[in-house]
């Protein structure tokens, strides 16, 4: 059974949404589809946890990101600053996943050769766990990890890029003055 990889996920055709005054005109679907297609392996990453993720625990994880950019979108810069950065330090699924599965592994390891060889079970598990998330983006700690609200890269890096908006870093987004202008910058980092 040969499994769909990335390739596949691209060369399905997008779904390109009608704009206000109707459908879109052959160039700007050009362009619509170009930028669907420059999906980041971050994103195709994302696309597959979230696949995976309760319908409850992807919501509170988006509201909690809304709230961030609620917050400090309001805030002086300085504070504007330090959320950036503390959104930059955050570790995401994979780098959670990887930690644990390795320490895991390791103990299990070093278990099975002092021990007893029943510990090289723990480390045997752990690898069919890391294995079946590499196939499918689901493995059991996954569940857990999203209901305490680990995010995704993506899901990281849109809270940053909204909060840079936010402050100016881009050239035809504003910093925020209104809640409006956080509704929209929430908007042009969700397309």
């Amino acid at each position: 059974m040969r499994l769909p990889g990335a390739g596949w996920f691209l060369r399905k055709r997008p779904y390109i949404p009608a704009p206000p005054g109707g459908e879109p005109v052959p160039e700007q679907r050009g362009r619509i589809r170009a930028a669907l297609a420059m999906k980041t392996n971050s994103q195709l990453e994302q696309d597959r946890v979230r696949r995976q993720t309760s319908d409850s625990a992807a919501e509170a994880i988006d509201e909690k990101t809304r709230r961030h950019i609620r917050l400090y979108g309001v805030q002086p810069r300085h504070e504007l600053d330090r959320r950036i950065a503390e959104v930059e330090r955050e570790r995401d699924m994979e780098e959670v996943l990887e930690t644990n599965a390795s320490i895991l592994a390791l103990s299990g390891a070093i278990l099975g050769t002092t021990v007893n060889k029943n510990f090289f079970l723990i480390t045997g598990t752990v690898l069919g766990f890391l294995t079946q998330h590499a196939i499918t983006g689901w493995c059991p700690p996954v569940p857990i990890f999203r209901r305490i609200g680990v995010r995704t890269r993506a899901e990281i890096d849109q809270e940053k890029y909204a909060l840079k908006a936010l402050r100016g870093d881009f050239k035809n987004l504003r910093g925020a003055k209104s809640r409006a202008d956080v509704a929209s910058v929430w908007k042009a980092v969700n397309t």
